[in-house]
C-alpha cells in the first residue's frame, strides 16, 4: 500500500506549528482550543474530482482528477461576525462538555491511570477556558456529493441554534439550482450518504445511544436531480 498527497487544503497556522513541537507535555499535546475554526469539508465526485471547502466564506473548490484546483464556486454571502456574546456562550459550552465527560475504564484503573486522566481533564478545561476565536462564523456547515455529481451545500445557522441550516443544491456544471429547507418531514437534515433513485441515509442513535442507520427515499419534489431546480426555487449562476 502506498499513499500520496492529492490536494492540500488550508490549515490554521497554530495547528501546523503544534505538529512540530518536540516536547510531550500534556498541555502541548492538547494544544490550543479555537472557536469557529473553519473545517475542511470535502466529498468525492463521480468524475474523480474532489469538492472541498476550507474557509469561512462561501467558496467551493473543485479539483480535476489530478488534484489541481480547476475552479472555485462562490455565492455572494458574508460570514457572520463573531461577537463577545458568541464567544462567551461558546466558551461556556465547551467547558460544560469537558466537565460532564466521564472516564470509561476497561477493568480496574490503576492510581497512575486515574492521575493521568485527571491531568488530561484539567488541561482540557484550561484550554477551553482560555480558548481563542476566529473572527467569523463559517458559512458552510456540511458538504455532500450525489451519485449524479450534484453538490448539496448546507449553510450554518447562528451559533447556539439547534436548527439545521438550509441546503443549496448545485448542478455538476456549477449552476445554482435552488435551496432546500431542512427540519421538515421530507428532509430533516443533511443526509449522511446518498444512493441511487432518491435514496439517502441518516446516521442517528437509539435510546441506548447505539448507532442506527435509517434509509429514506426522498419524495420526488426534492429528488437529487441536477437538470432542473427544486420546485419553487429560483435559479442563478454562481461566480467562478
Amino acid at each position: 500500500m502506498t499513499e500520496h498527497t492529492l490536494v492540500e487544503a488550508w490549515a490554521p497556522r497554530q495547528r501546523e506549528e503544534s505538529r512540530d513541537r518536540g516536547d510531550r507535555e500534556i498541555e502541548d499535546v492538547i494544544g490550543e482550543v479555537w472557536g469557529f475554526e473553519p473545517e475542511v469539508l470535502f466529498d468525492l465526485l463521480p468524475s474523480g474530482e474532489i469538492a472541498f471547502s476550507d474557509s469561512s466564506g462561501y467558496a467551493l473548490k473543485l479539483t480535476d482528477p489530478s488534484g489541481t484546483v480547476s475552479r472555485i464556486l462562490r455565492r455572494p454571502m458574508q460570514p457572520l461576525p463573531v461577537t463577545d456574546e458568541m464567544k462567551r456562550t461558546e466558551r461556556e459550552r465547551r467547558v460544560d462538555i469537558r466537565r460532564s465527560r466521564r472516564d470509561t475504564w476497561f477493568g480496574t484503573p490503576t492510581p497512575e491511570m486515574v492521575a493521568l486522566a485527571n491531568e488530561v481533564r484539567t488541561a482540557w478545561l484550561g484550554a477551553a477556558e482560555n480558548m481563542q476565536f476566529f473572527p467569523e462564523v463559517p458559512l458552510i456547515a456540511a458538504l455532500r456529493a450525489t451519485w449524479d455529481g450534484a453538490l448539496w451545500v448546507q449553510r450554518s445557522t447562528e451559533p447556539g441554534s439547534d436548527e439545521p441550516g438550509p441546503i443549496d443544491v448545485i448542478a455538476p456544471d456549477g449552476r445554482y439550482l435552488g435551496t432546500l429547507q431542512t427540519g421538515t418531514a421530507s428532509l430533516p437534515d443533511m443526509p449522511d450518504a446518498f444512493g441511487p433513485d432518491g435514496l439517502v441515509a441518516f446516521i442517528g442513535a437509539d435510546e441506548f445511544d447505539v448507532p442506527v442507520i435509517t434509509v429514506w427515499r426522498l419524495p420526488p419534489a426534492i429528488r437529487l436531480e441536477s437538470a432542473r431546480p427544486p420546485p419553487g426555487a429560483g435559479q442563478s449562476a454562481l461566480t467562478m
